[in-house]
């Protein structure tokens, strides 16, 4: 993950801790205390931010920083339109567009998918529906907070579905966190995404504990992973996941974590209940 010495330490004991507990089937959000005020990523030791002759090679993991950012694309590469426009949610381009859309485009094909997710959610959120109103209940504007988000790529991001069973012997499921962001960030914050998670994902590989017991573990093949009752790598299962961060970001939702309480998934219920029909009319749209 992307932080300080002492925040990727304690990013490290959570993911830790977490790997030898199971979860419920639905993904677990971890949300880390702190700022994301620090954690984006610097361009490459040696390269410029914003190149003007020289090719550069884009690298998904690559995020400019926010007061760096630029318009500037790869040597050859076509433009490609990420943030709204008039006619398509009923906003024209704003600073905070482009700034994320430079953002999104150093990102490669994960960035598109997620401009991609990130319009379909500015137009739920832009149109008179019950979910829109849920979230204003708390932020007089939520398409305008949501439009000053950042995001974030975890590259190194648990990629593994964990096989255990509880107190009562059930077999549960762990499944790879999704997306983290931090409780009640407001403007400009970010949004952490697990690149191994559901998000980008349909499958995930499965471990499990040998026969017998003992801490060594086995791989069990291929598993679904999803978000809710949406598959993974789904434009339902991203929306959700963009909505249910963007809970979070403007305190709509309580704080959770990637613990056993089954909260992160009482979180993403609370957010369909309210929401589902929009997420659901895009789903039908085929849009991806």
């Amino acid at each position: 993950m992307f932080f300080s010495r002492k925040q990727r330490a304690a990013a490290a004991a959570l993911i830790l801790n977490s790997l030898l507990v199971p979860g419920a089937t639905y993904p677990q959000v971890p949300h880390l205390a702190g700022s994301f005020a620090t954690a984006w990523l610097k361009p490459e030791q040696g390269s410029a931010p914003c190149p003007k002759e020289e090719p550069v090679s884009p690298l998904s993991h690559r995020i400019l920083p926010i007061e760096d950012a630029c318009e500037a694309l790869p040597f050859g590469a076509v433009p490609i339109a990420f943030c709204p426009r008039r006619g398509d949610t009923g906003a024209a381009c704003t600073k905070d567009d482009e700034r994320v859309e430079a953002q999104l485009r150093a990102m490669g094909k994960r960035g598109e998918t997620i401009a991609e997710i990130r319009l379909q959610v500015l137009e739920i959120l832009q149109s008179n529906n019950a979910c829109s109103a849920w979230y204003q209940d708390v932020d007089a504007d939520p398409a305008s907070t949501f439009r000053s988000l950042g995001f974030l790529l975890d590259e190194n991001g648990p990629p593994y579905i964990y096989i255990m069973r509880d107190s009562d012997g059930t077999q549960v499921l762990k499944q790879p966190y999704v997306a983290s962001s931090y409780e009640n960030a407001g403007r400009n914050s970010r949004i952490q995404l697990n690149a191994k998670g559901a998000f980008f994902n349909r499958t995930s590989e499965v471990l499990e504990p040998f026969r017998g017991g003992g801490p060594l573990l086995r791989r069990g093949g291929l598993h679904a992973l999803s978000v809710a009752s949406y598959g993974g790598n789904t434009s339902a299962a991203q929306v959700t996941t963009l909505l249910h961060e963007l809970g979070h970001v403007v305190g709509r939702i309580p704080e959770d974590n990637d613990s056993l309480d089954g909260l992160s998934s009482r979180n993403t219920r609370e957010v369909l209940r309210y929401c589902r029909p929009e997420i659901d009319a895009i789903a039908r749209r085929g849009h991806r």
